[in-house]
């Protein structure tokens, strides 16, 4: 997602082509990172709903942000900036939350099962 937000080799006609994919793939995906994260519910009580909610600001962000490059003619405005500002800020926040708390996961199981 940061990759095609932040690229100069694409315009914004095709960054909206492919924000509008994304959107769909996030859609899609979305019961599986709830699958994924599940056990986050039993770790800490709040983590869980703060990853999920996350990620919804970060897929409205990209809404938003998708819908001011179409009505603006493909060209960047004040809020599409702020946009690409909140997702860059907090795409990194969430990947490194996930990681973290699925190398928990990963490490409890294996101490479960040795």
């Amino acid at each position: 997602m940061r990759n095609n937000i932040n690229t100069h080799e694409k315009t914004n006609k095709i960054k909206v082509s492919v924000y509008d994919s994304l959107i769909r793939l996030g859609t899609a995906r979305e019961e599986q990172l709830k699958t994924s994260l599940a056990s986050l519910q039993h770790q800490s009580d709040t983590e869980y709903p703060e990853m999920i909610k996350s990620f919804h600001f970060i897929m409205q962000s990209l809404v938003m942000l998708k819908m001011d490059l179409k009505q603006n003619n493909y060209e960047h405005n004040e809020n599409s900036r702020n946009e690409v500002i909140y997702l860059n800020k907090n795409i990194p926040v969430l990947i490194d939350k996930m990681y973290y708390f699925l190398e928990i996961e990963r490490k409890l199981k294996l101490s479960n099962t040795n």
